[in-house]
C-alpha cells in the first residue's frame, strides 16, 4: 500500500488480507484503523456512537469495538495526571465507571465483543511521577478496569512493551516491570 490515505487502497488491501485469511476464525484478528480521526464525532474515544455508525457497515458479525483506555484521559478516567499536574483533588473513577464513561457498556449490550488494544497508566519515570497518594489511585485505577474487563470476559493489552516511549511497561528488556504500571500488570495476569 502507498504513502496515501487508507481510503484509497483500503478496500483492495483488506479485500486481499480476508480472502487470504478466511478459513482461519479462531486465530486471526484484523485490526483495521489503530486511533481512527472520525470527522464526524466529537471524541473518537466516545463510543456512544460505535454501534450505530458500524451498524451502517452492513454485515457486523466478527466485527469487535478496540478501545484505548490510558489514566491520563482524565476525561473518561478522572485520574489525577501530568495533564492537571498530579491534582490532590482528583480522584480516579472506578472500572465500571470508566468503561460507563467511554461508552462501552452499550458496545457490550449490543452484542459485540471488546478489547483493549492498549492499556496504561502514565507513571512515565519515578523522577517525574506523583505523590504516592496518586500512584497508589492509578494503580487501583488499572486493577479496578482490568477486574472490570475480567468479568465482562473482555480482553486487553498492555502498551507499550519496551523501555523507552511511555507508558513504561519495563525497566529492562528482560521482562522486568515497571514500578506502578509494569508490576500492577504483572501482578494482575498472575492472579487470573
Amino acid at each position: 500500500m502507498s504513502s496515501r490515505e487508507p481510503t484509497d487502497h483500503g478496500p483492495e488491501f483488506w479485500t486481499e488480507v480476508a480472502t487470504e485469511y478466511q478459513a482461519d476464525h479462531a486465530s486471526v484478528i484484523l485490526y483495521l484503523f489503530n486511533e481512527p480521526f472520525i470527522t464526524d464525532w466529537d471524541n473518537s474515544a466516545d463510543f456512544t456512537q460505535w454501534v450505530a455508525k458500524v451498524g451502517t457497515i452492513g454485515d457486523t458479525t466478527n466485527v469487535a469495538a478496540s478501545w484505548h483506555a490510558y489514566s491520563d484521559q482524565s476525561v473518561h478516567t478522572l485520574c489525577p495526571t501530568q495533564y492537571n499536574n498530579y491534582s490532590t483533588s482528583q480522584t480516579c473513577a472506578d472500572g465500571a465507571t470508566t468503561a460507563m464513561n467511554y461508552g462501552i457498556p452499550g458496545v457490550l449490550a449490543a452484542g459485540y465483543p471488546v478489547v483493549v488494544g492498549e492499556i496504561g497508566i502514565g507513571l512515565y519515570t519515578q523522577a517525574l511521577g506523583p505523590c504516592a497518594t496518586q500512584a497508589g489511585q492509578l494503580t487501583a485505577w488499572l486493577e479496578s478496569l482490568l477486574a472490570w474487563l475480567d468479568g465482562q470476559g473482555q480482553g486487553y493489552n498492555a502498551w507499550d512493551w519496551n523501555t523507552e516511549a511511555p507508558p513504561i511497561l519495563l525497566t529492562s528488556l528482560d521482562g522486568t516491570p515497571s514500578p506502578y504500571f509494569g508490576v500492577t500488570y504483572k501482578a494482575h495476569l498472575a492472579g487470573l
